[in-house]
């Protein structure tokens, strides 16, 4: 009964979990590469354990995301710094976007799902409901695609402009900020 349910929700977080870390991670890598080639995949291993032991404690300590998100960004910086080569600028302005699509693929999911079912997104989203699986895997595949665009525009765009980023950078920065208010 019970047990079953919380043990199947369980797991399934635990699964996304790790799905969503592998996904952050290969962004950050993809757009801002590895330091030394060689150490390519010790990097994928430390990005993608830190994201999931980040998003395991966090599914604990709150029902939803708000400053927590801010604890994510310290963690990613750290990483990027420390690992993925690039400008300051370059690695700044990827993990704002990264943030931006973390939080805007969350907002999409849950409004898409909210807007079939007639419900608000913090019912959509509660714990044990179906509601919550449809809407965890759709903000996962989201997620893919608005990573797959910005690797792709990265891919086009060659000649990487810091004043760009800089100012590109403050306009998610304060859609974040405000989400998470």
């Amino acid at each position: 009964g019970k047990e079953k349910v919380c043990m199947t929700y369980m797991v399934f977080e635990t699964l996304i979990n790790l799905c969503q870390s592998i996904i952050v991670t290969a962004f950050l890598i993809k757009c801002l590469h590895s330091k030394r080639k060689d150490k390519e995949r010790v990097n994928y291993i430390i990005g993608v354990l830190g994201t999931f032991i980040y998003l395991e404690i966090s599914n604990y300590v709150v029902f939803f995301e708000s400053v927590g998100i801010y604890a994510y960004m310290i963690f990613s910086l750290i990483f990027s710094f420390a690992l993925l080569s690039g400008t300051a600028i370059e690695k700044i302005f990827y993990n704002i976007l990264m943030l931006c699509g973390l939080v805007g693929a969350s907002l999409l999911g849950g409004g898409i799902v909210s807007l079939f079912t007639q419900r608000d997104y913090l019912d959509v989203v509660a714990i044990n409901t179906s509601r919550r699986y449809i809407t965890v895997i759709l903000v996962q595949i989201i997620l893919i695609l608005i990573f797959g665009v910005v690797i792709k525009f990265k891919n086009v765009q060659k000649d990487n402009d810091g004043k760009y980023m800089i100012v590109m950078t403050f306009i998610p920065a304060v859609s974040v900020i405000i989400c998470c208010l």
